[in-house]
């Protein structure tokens, strides 16, 4: 999910290289600034730095299974180069409240509640008995991440 273009598809040629500069850039849950150039198929990205790591997810498998699934539902709900600045700003607040707190099933509800709030599914404030079941269907399958997360995300 990116600030200015929404979801996007980019490709990082050459990160598997271990001179490449790009690659301890891009990893799982850092929020990066990235320069791409145009190409015919997809982007290519030609720059990256770390804005926030977000280390301390990746230190707890707990937190990452949390992290997965809040990404994954972001990528079911949101087609893809709508721009939802909200939305952004949502997984981000969150991955932050995620690297701070260990009650991780509060916070799993918390955001499934602000997710269908701000895309609009749902009157915010309002209480919804099941909001896990509530967004799979609205994504009409199974979330993955919840499956593989079970003990944390239950």
């Amino acid at each position: 999910m990116s600030q200015k273009f929404g979801k996007i598809d980019l490709l990082a040629k050459g990160v598997r290289r271990t001179k490449s500069k790009k690659r301890g850039h891009l990893e799982v849950f850092n929020y990066v600034k990235l320069s791409a150039s145009k190409s015919k198929f997809i982007d290519i990205i030609t720059e990256a730095e770390v804005v926030e790591p977000f280390s301390e997810i990746r230190k707890s498998l707990n937190k990452i299974s949390l992290a997965y699934y809040f990404v994954e539902l972001i990528n079911k709900t949101v087609p893809e180069m709508e721009i939802n600045q909200n939305v952004f700003d949502l997984l981000l607040g969150y991955l932050d409240k995620l690297k701070k707190t260990n009650s991780l099933k509060s916070l799993k509800k918390e955001y499934e509640y602000s997710l269908i709030g701000q895309l609009g599914f749902w009157p915010k404030g309002k209480n919804i008995d099941n909001p896990s079941k509530f967004l799979e269907n609205i994504v009409e399958r199974k979330v993955n991440s919840a499956r593989v997360g079970k003990r944390v995300l239950t």
